[in-house]
């Protein structure tokens, strides 16, 4: 579907915005230059990016006298961001963690044979799951 952007034609300014289907017909009346607008088409250019190191910024309209083009540019996290990042996914992990220290805790003080088997498959996918978020290999 496309969508369609009434702007000002002597600035290019946005006005308002609208899909195709709201139009009678689904096109946009013609521009009325008596009253300084138009409608233009939007095409979206949204690149691909990777959220461990990147992130998305805009976006950035670019209109022309046939569309408006709406952008956004990839930018790099610095390592401090991206190990900020890393800690705040920790943290949503630390509960998960809690619980698998009192299992851990019950287990030893019921004399329970400790080794991989002795906990369920949850337990270990909770654990890699922070390995991963730390650049480590499942166990």
């Amino acid at each position: 579907m496309t969508k369609y952007a009434r702007i000002t034609s002597s600035t290019g300014a946005i006005i308002e915005e609208k899909d195709e289907a709201e139009f009678r017909g689904g096109k946009p009346p013609a521009a009325n230059v008596a009253k300084d607008w138009e409608w233009l088409p939007v095409t979206i250019e949204k690149p691909s990016f990777d959220s461990e190191t990147e992130v998305l910024l805009g976006p950035k309209d670019v209109v022309t006298a046939e569309k408006i083009t709406r952008k956004w540019t990839v930018s790099k996290l610095s390592d401090k961001e991206v190990d900020e990042a890393k800690e705040i996914k920790l943290r949503v992990t630390d509960r998960n963690m809690a619980q698998i220290t009192e299992e851990l805790m019950v287990a030893i003080a019921t004399g329970k044979t400790l080794n991989r088997a002795a906990f369920p498959d949850s337990t270990w996918e909770k654990i890699n799951e922070r390995r991963k978020i730390r650049g480590e290999s499942d166990i």
